[in-house]
């Protein structure tokens, strides 16, 4: 009797003990939603202008690189304030030279570049959909094409509003980012929200096929616009509630981040895209801002 007691005894110390070890909590790297509040609304307002989210996948290696971005940039002055552009380096491409300073690649722009199906450099998504006579999401040269979608998605409207804001403290660096989406009509699916930092005005050499004016095939003092610095939310984004949305479902997220030493806080702007993620990856809006209005 006394033994089996003991056992018994033995056997409620192993559960107590296995039942007091401490978990370590899952690890998180993106920034923390300090906000979430999700309700519908009954005053469901008119759709937004339609901003079209342009990734456009560059590298410090790649030689036509330079002529992809100028035609963006060209797409997005005949376009103002319409074309939101993000330059994101990966794969060998964006490998650093001997004289870089250092790289643009980051774990979020290569799984983009995977998740996107890109096939080579330079290559652009457009709304991240497939668009007629292309067999994938990121489309490479000609470049025209790029501007075909770009006019193709332009002239629809989008089925949810974004109000981004941003916050900086130099004092200790800190970014607080509040995103505010409304659905203007009913889409199905499941939606997720990804926001980004992006960098302007990084001098860092950058090889180009304009041997005439570069010899030596590097433009030594390129200026890097629109670099995706990194997320603050996870590469695929952060899921926003239900399966489908109605009209007038009304979503606050905030997010809090820290902004790198290296980073110039006057350079920099947030990028909120709101897409779907089933067998369509479809961005519905974006929206971009500032970080220092």
């Amino acid at each position: 009797m006394k033994q089996y007691i003991s056992l018994i005894s033995f056997v409620a110390f192993i559960i107590a003990f296995s039942a007091c070890e401490e978990v370590p909590p899952p690890i998180d790297l993106q920034a923390p939603v300090v906000g979430d509040t999700s309700y519908v609304s009954t005053d469901v307002p008119s759709p937004q202008e339609k901003k079209v989210v342009v990734e456009e996948f560059s590298g410090i290696r790649c030689v036509n690189c330079p002529a992809g971005n100028a035609y963006i940039v060209d797409v997005s002055d005949q376009n103002p304030g319409k074309v939101i552009s993000m330059t994101l380096h990966a794969s060998e491409f964006a490998n650093p030279l001997p004289f870089s300073n250092e790289s643009f690649e980051t774990e979020e722009t290569k799984f983009l570049s995977e998740f996107l199906n890109v096939r080579g450099y330079p290559s652009a998504s457009v709304d991240r959909l497939v668009y007629a006579g292309q067999d994938d999401i990121s489309m490479l040269a000609p470049y025209s094409n790029w501007g075909i979608a770009i006019d193709e998605r332009l002239a629809t409207s989008p089925k949810v509003n974004i109000e981004l804001s941003a916050e900086y403290d130099a004092s200790d660096r800190s970014i607080r980012v509040q995103t505010d989406m409304i659905y203007t009509e009913s889409v199905p699916g499941t939606h997720h929200l990804s926001v980004f930092l992006l960098e302007n005005g990084i001098i860092d050499p950058q090889q180009t096929s304009d041997t005439e004016n570069h010899p030596t095939g590097i433009i030594m003092s390129y200026e890097h616009n629109h670099v995706v610095r990194k997320m603050l939310t996870v590469s695929q984004g952060i899921p926003l509630p239900n399966d489908g949305m109605d009209a007038g479902w009304t979503i606050v997220r905030i997010l809090e981040d820290n902004l790198d030493e290296a980073w110039v806080a006057e350079n920099c702007e947030i990028v909120a895209v709101v897409h779907q993620t089933g067998d369509s990856k479809e961005v519905l809006q974006g929206a971009k801002v500032k970080l220092m209005p």
